[in-house]
């Protein structure tokens, strides 16, 4: 938009010049036709009509700029989302991306999996199948270094293939995230060419602020180690995790299952535990510590405070007297 303005602004200011060397002429050739005893107006008609069609000329101009911009704007978000085919007539057609991945299936032939996705990954089938796939529960720092590995520079948008992974930001204390985490232990298996990573948000700050986790359980979808994607449902079941992830990557289910008693126990643990907070019992002990503080301050604490000496007093003569 800047630059249509200098362009706009560079116009104008032509156009002034212009004007200004028409309005040098016109005044020449009024004094050649006042010594030709001619009429002036006519002249002074032509110049407001050349002015008048100056700056409809530059509306024009700007107005065909901005409809050529708009059209390279189009065809840029075009190339994000999908192939732009254009034909002899000048028609535009946007394709969708495909997301095509070869997965070997046991039997040994290729099975080309096309869906319209958002996502395009590359993620292939583990070839030890007798291990069973589990969610890895990291820290900070390892968990950094599992997404430093899926990453690579020569991919630049998510219409490239990339290598997916799902990441599940949850706390131990946190009964939303209890519920949560045996359905994503058992999504471990459904989709055992994806990664799956949990990570205790609870312990690590810095990873919320760094991909905008805030509120927890978080689900996102990273994408060449990239975050692109977030799970905004409710409902936190196996079947609605499922539906999200295929929806996304377009990676078929390979194992149709439920939660089990060992998804249960873990690696996400799937019972909240309420730790003691000390900061909190210190916070209550200092506020009762100040209030009792100001309260010794005031004039019902002296009253309560003679009250009290006042009865102990009576106390000592009554025991004096009975000796």
């Amino acid at each position: 938009m800047r630059i249509l303005l200098i362009l706009l602004i560079i116009k104008v200011i032509f156009c002034e010049n212009v004007t200004n060397e028409a309005n040098d002429e016109q005044s020449h050739e009024e004094v050649i036709y006042s010594s030709e005893d001619i009429d002036p107006p006519k002249n002074d008609y032509k110049e407001e009509k050349n002015h008048s069609e100056a700056i409809q000329r530059i509306l024009r101009d700007f107005e065909k700029t901005l409809e050529e911009n708009k059209k390279m704007f189009d065809l840029a978000e075009a190339t994000d989302t999908g192939a732009v085919i254009e034909d002899s007539d000048n028609i535009i057609t946007i394709e969708p991306s495909r997301n095509i991945t070869s997965e070997t299936s046991a039997e040994g032939p290729a099975v080309d999996n096309s869906t319209k996705t958002r996502l395009v990954c590359n993620n292939t089938l583990p070839v030890d199948l007798e291990t069973v796939p589990t969610v890895h529960l990291l820290n900070g720092s390892y968990f950094q270094l599992s997404l430093a590995e899926e990453f690579n520079s020569s991919i630049s948008n998510r219409s490239q293939s990339a290598t997916c992974s799902l990441t599940l930001f949850f706390a131990s204390w946190c009964d939303f995230s209890a519920t949560a985490a045996p359905h994503y232990n058992a999504l471990a298996r459904v989709f055992p060419q994806l990664k799956m990573y949990a990570v205790d948000s609870s312990m690590h700050h810095s990873l919320n602020t760094q991909y905008g986790v805030m509120a927890v359980p978080t689900l996102l979808v990273f994408h060449n180690s990239r975050p692109l994607y977030k799970y905004n449902y409710t409902e936190y079941s196996l079947a609605s995790f499922t539906q999200f992830v295929s929806l996304l990557t377009g990676l078929e289910p390979q194992n149709v299952t439920e939660p089990s008693s060992e998804d249960w126990e873990g690696p996400v643990p799937s019972v909240a535990v309420k730790p003691l907070n000390y900061y909190l019992l210190l916070a209550l002990l200092f506020t009762l510590l100040c209030g009792f503080r100001e309260f010794s301050k005031s004039p019902l604490a002296g009253q309560l405070l003679d009250t009290v000496r006042n009865a102990w007093r009576e106390a000592e003569i009554q025991h004096e007297h009975t000796e």
